[in-house]
């Protein structure tokens, strides 16, 4: 058996997740996080056009969405310092 399926659902059907930390399998006291996607289809590699917006909320537990929101706040500063060194007149004070 495959440790993921893909299931096609309408975007009005509210996905429904276990009381549990989808990572951890803890108990997540009624927390959830919301996640925000947008659909990807075939024109996307085509024609970089992404589908409509939506939003999920999952059951994780404390420490998990400590994580998750650590490793987004990571990635925010990394592409930013990607961008500003990028810049040629910031390179050119480093040589």
């Amino acid at each position: 058996m495959p440790l993921s399926m893909d299931v096609s659902l309408p975007r009005s059907h509210d996905a429904r997740f276990p009381a549990c930390c989808v990572q951890l399998d803890l108990g997540t006291h009624g927390h959830t996080m919301r996640l925000h996607s947008q659909a990807i289809g075939v024109l996307t590699s085509l024609l970089m056009v992404y589908g409509k917006q939506f939003t999920v909320h999952i059951s994780v537990c404390q420490p998990w969405a400590a994580r998750i929101r650590n490793c987004k706040s990571f990635a925010i500063m990394d592409n930013l310092a990607v961008v500003v060194l990028d810049k040629p007149h910031v390179r050119a004070a480093f040589r």
